[in-house]
């Protein structure tokens, strides 16, 4: 289990992929344990814990944006990913907390050497927006839709979550 990979990420839940990352792990010393995932944007709701989880590089709102490749540090603190300062070991209400490392690393078509001098351009450049410009350039700012037999549309809890933190 020294390495998880994922295909497709926002196909899956945060909670399948936080417990199946669980699992990544070695009982050989010094060995490098790891967890690669890949994938398209989100095309629906249900994928918008990806931009959320890497928000440094992909929201476009984040207050400390990070740069392609840049590594950050993160811990879970009281339930919530938590951006710290380094991979330094930290006392959090009694315990000692290692910080494990994050990055995001953007492509487009072209930068896959498989398909990058196929015909496969041709078809994603058919496709209609947003799906055309999510496949052909990777771009994750466009395209997330409700679910149509969602009854509460996203942006409106969206709403409902920041009026709720505005009044702590």
């Amino acid at each position: 289990h020294d390495l998880k990979a994922f295909d497709e990420l926002p196909e899956f839940a945060e909670s399948q992929y936080r417990y199946l990352t669980g699992w990544a792990r070695s009982t050989t010393e010094g060995q490098r344990v790891r967890v690669v995932a890949t994938g398209n944007p989100p095309t629906h709701a249900d994928g918008l814990w990806v931009i959320q989880y890497w928000g440094p590089w992909l929201d476009d709102q984040h207050p400390n944006p990070a740069e392609p490749g840049e590594l950050r540090w993160f811990a879970v603190l009281d339930g919530k990913d938590v951006e710290v300062d380094g991979p330094e070991l930290f006392n959090h209400k009694g315990e000692t907390i290692k910080p494990k490392s994050r990055t995001f690393i953007p492509a487009a078509l072209e930068d896959n050497p498989y398909l990058a001098n196929t015909e496969y351009s041709a078809v994603l450049q058919g496709l209609p927006e947003p799906r055309r410009s999510q496949l052909l350039y990777g771009d994750f700012s466009i395209g997330i839709s409700d679910d149509p037999w969602q009854i509460i549309p996203t942006e409106w809890v969206r709403a409902a979550f920041k009026r709720w933190e505005q009044s702590e």
